[in-house]
């Protein structure tokens, strides 16, 4: 066996058997679906340093000019058994694409040879600074990102200088998108928490919603200077509950915890409110009564 496939061949076996340990944690009940999800996202970056450093000991040229971002939910170290891993390629702009293009599908195909579903995507840094109304998707998930490997003065200057920039120069802009999207993602599940199997990632009151939550609270504080229209976002509830029971679900059939009503957060994007409420909570305020958290 070349020595080259060797290598790659016990990297796989050290993520894979990390991440049965992973899983036999959270199913013996000491680790939450927070730690557990954590606990995916520090094994994948050990795997992608170990693969980005193959690739420069390839190539000495990948060494500079090139840094590898998690963005995204892999960015917020938040990687549930089948999650995307969204990976950004950022190039500094004296590499051409095509010089590194060897590199970064040698490292896509080894992920993808783990058992990981990659959303790779190359971007030089000039690009990371423009907004396309067509891909608002893209500005949202550059909001959660953080190093992984590569060229560190060069992602210093994505996170001090570009993403601040974008997000100055176009916050509107997004903020509009990212409603009409939660509305129309809103839409799909018939505006209603109440649902028999909900979808714990995307229904009303769902983890995105979550995430929703803390893109609109950046936002604001970018446009902290500006009079914004709008009640003030709160967000009181716990994802916890909804991180590990996501996680159960991937886990097949035989092991899956279905998401009652009772348990469904419920966030209104609507009337501009943001507040984390359950089934009884809800009932609360449509009898006129003061909703309280049962999460708190």
């Amino acid at each position: 066996m070349p020595a080259n496939e060797s290598i790659s061949s016990g990297m796989r076996g050290n993520y894979q058997r990390r991440m049965l340990e992973v899983r036999g944690a959270f199913e013996a009940g000491g680790a939450s679906g927070a730690v557990t999800i954590a606990a995916r996202a520090a094994a994948v970056d050990e795997l992608v340093r170990e693969l980005w450093r193959q690739a420069v000991e390839r190539d000495p040229r990948m060494g500079a000019g090139v840094a590898l971002v998690a963005v995204g939910g892999y960015g917020r170290r938040e990687l549930f058994p089948y999650s995307d891993v969204d990976l950004l390629f950022l190039l500094d702009g004296r590499l051409a694409e095509k010089e590194v293009k060897d590199a970064i599908r040698r490292v896509n195909q080894e992920m993808w040879d783990c058992g990981m579903r990659v959303s790779p995507v190359t971007r030089k840094l000039a690009e990371c600074e423009r907004l396309d109304p067509e891909n608002a998707e893209w500005v949202l998930s550059l909001m959660d990102h953080r190093m992984v490997a590569g060229d560190v003065g060069l992602y210093d200057k994505l996170a001090g200088q570009c993403v601040p920039k974008l997000l100055q120069r176009e916050h509107k802009n997004v903020m509009v998108r990212l409603l009409e999207l939660t509305r129309a993602r809103h839409a799909k599940y018939g505006d209603t928490l109440f649902h028999l199997e909900p979808n714990i990632k995307d229904c009303p009151g769902g983890l995105r919603d979550v995430h929703v939550c803390g893109w609109m609270t950046k936002l604001r504080e970018v446009a902290a200077q500006e009079k914004m229209s709008g009640t003030t976002i709160r967000w009181t509830g716990r994802p916890r509950m909804l991180r590990r029971r996501r996680w159960w679900g991937w886990l097949g059939a035989n092991r899956r915890r279905r998401m009652r009503r009772t348990g469904c957060g419920f966030i209104s994007v609507m009337h501009g409110a943001w507040n984390g409420a359950c089934r009884r909570c809800w009932t609360r305020c449509r009898r006129g009564r003061r909703p309280r958290s049962c999460w708190e």
